[in-house]
């Protein structure tokens, strides 16, 4: 299934799974992308925090998508290249971020695709509150860990992820 997220267009799926799932035109890749999609690992953080990143590379599998919620904040940064970088050396597959970067962080420097809101350098270094794993809202859709995360060049999709049961 995850095969097919990789190669049809981000337009067809977003239509096959609208309203729900698609973020806010905001978040957008910071530089060029390939197409990532992989189950989200989620972060709901406050503005200007970067102290949770350790905590949060921790939870990480290869091939994950993390998926940060700053509330769309746009005064002060939650990630800076450094901490991309090292959730990528976690095996995170990508990084999309409800929020700013502290500097650029593109895929040739980081090793991984990142999108975000933009970039303010301005942290307020205070210590992390965050919460890891918990549904959070990313650029509008809920996205809880587990959920598919479908991004590139085009935006950013969130295909929720039902469990069912087995009926025997």
């Amino acid at each position: 299934m995850k095969e097919d997220f990789g190669t049809k267009p981000l337009s067809e799926l977003c239509d096959a799974f609208a309203p729900f799932g698609g973020m806010d035109a905001r978040i957008a890749a910071n530089g060029p992308v390939d197409r990532i999609a992989g189950p989200a690992v989620t972060a709901r953080v406050h503005p200007g925090d970067h102290a949770y990143v350790s905590a949060l590379g921790k939870c990480v599998n290869a091939g994950d998508i993390v998926v940060i919620s700053a509330g769309g904040n746009e005064t002060f940064a939650v990630l800076d290249r450094k901490d991309c970088a090292a959730l990528a050396l976690c095996g995170a597959a990508g990084i999309v971020v409800d929020g700013l970067l502290f500097e650029p962080a593109e895929e040739a420097t980081v090793g991984i695709p990142v999108f975000a809101r933009g970039i303010r350098p301005v942290f307020l270094h205070a210590a992390s509150r965050a919460e890891i794993g918990v549904p959070v809202s990313c650029g509008g859709a809920a996205v809880c860990p587990g959920d598919m995360i479908v991004a590139d060049g085009d935006g950013v999709l969130c295909i929720r992820h039902i469990k069912t049961e087995k009926k025997e």
